[in-house]
């Protein structure tokens, strides 16, 4: 494919497909000026395998999909526990990733601050971090409601996340999803 760039057509975004990714492309320019060239690689990286070390799974409460222009809230039910060798996990993390255009509920971090074992509550750019003291044998649930701000078609799976915060390698990750998509 070539571009041809001119006075006229200096400020005009021109763009092409790849056909083949991966693959071997060249990029070639002559005259004279300033071009900007960028690529774009996107995808998606599918969750690692869980080692035995925690149980982690979600339930999404009922969704309101009959207008699927309108913004919609969701409530996530997180249930983890440890299921390793020791008696207890050291202090844990559960990491949830937001769906696109998501965010969690005002009085989110209040809400679980309120729950057993829960120390601290964070909220980053798109994930929401869950520091526990130690997570124990007896499956612990934390439940909260999570709301579209921004409006966002073919939403991808987002992850949810539990590890030991000192032993990274102890695990587990699932993936969750918009039910109305």
């Amino acid at each position: 494919r070539t571009f041809n760039i001119q006075s006229v057509n200096r400020l005009v975004f021109q763009q092409d497909t790849l056909p083949n990714v991966p693959g071997m492309y060249t990029l070639e320019a002559s005259g004279q000026g300033c071009v900007y060239v960028q690529t774009v690689l996107r995808y998606n990286i599918l969750p690692p395998t869980n080692m035995k070390t925690f149980s982690l799974s979600v339930e999404i409460g009922k969704a309101r999909c009959e207008q699927p222009t309108s913004p919609r809230s969701l409530t996530l039910t997180i249930h983890t526990s440890y299921v390793g060798s020791r008696s207890s996990s050291n202090m844990a993390i559960v990491e949830v990733k937001m769906l696109s255009g998501f965010s969690p509920m005002e009085g989110t971090n209040q809400l679980l601050l309120q729950q057993p074992l829960v120390k601290k509550v964070e909220f980053g750019t798109d994930t929401l971090n869950i520091y526990l003291d130690e997570l124990i044998k007896n499956t612990q649930t934390y439940t909260f409601t999570i709301s579209q701000s921004v409006l966002v078609t073919n939403l991808k799976p987002a992850t949810i996340k539990v590890y030991d915060y000192y032993l990274p390698d102890e695990q587990a990750t699932i993936q969750y999803s918009d039910p109305c998509e």
